[in-house]
């Protein structure tokens, strides 16, 4: 399994993904994705073919997690979180200081995934994903506290 960039051929994997990851009416479409593929920093996990995708931008000093996707079929096998590091790699590698997402607070695989990253609960977001569908908005730091260990 390699993490790497994505590209424009990758598009057809990544709209199969996204499609079969999320419902029709919060998946991103092909333009959108052909879009986050050209102008944001995506990243793509191969495993003889595109088994999943990560895309987010970096404004300033905050990243900002877009999207991330793995395939039904890969799950629980770390691949989302091999993704995410890698992003968390690239947006502090770009100055980032913090990491922000928003999840569904119906999706218990994926919020369990974000804390076991790092994230921290900041707000829910009413309706986020439509009427009645509220999401979680999450942060991390990407900073090391060198004195995080020294408070009593």
């Amino acid at each position: 399994m390699n993490v790497r960039p994505g590209v424009e051929k990758d598009l057809p994997a990544v709209s199969a993904i996204e499609n079969l990851c999320f419902l029709p009416e919060v998946a991103f479409s092909e333009q959108a994705l052909e879009h986050l593929l050209r102008h944001a920093h995506t990243l793509v996990a191969v495993d003889k073919e595109v088994v999943g995708f990560v895309a987010g931008v970096v404004f300033g000093k905050t990243g900002k997690a877009i999207t991330l996707d793995v395939h039904p079929r890969c799950r629980r096998r770390k691949i989302g979180s091999m993704l995410m590091e890698a992003l968390e790699g690239e947006f502090a590698a770009l100055g980032a200081k913090v990491s922000l997402l928003e999840v569904s607070s119906a999706n218990q695989a994926a919020l369990a995934l974000y804390f076991a990253l790092g994230y921290r609960y900041v707000a829910i977001l009413e309706s986020y994903y439509g009427p009645g569908r509220d999401a979680v908005s999450m942060q991390k730091s990407l900073v090391t506290d060198p004195y995080q260990n020294n408070i009593t």
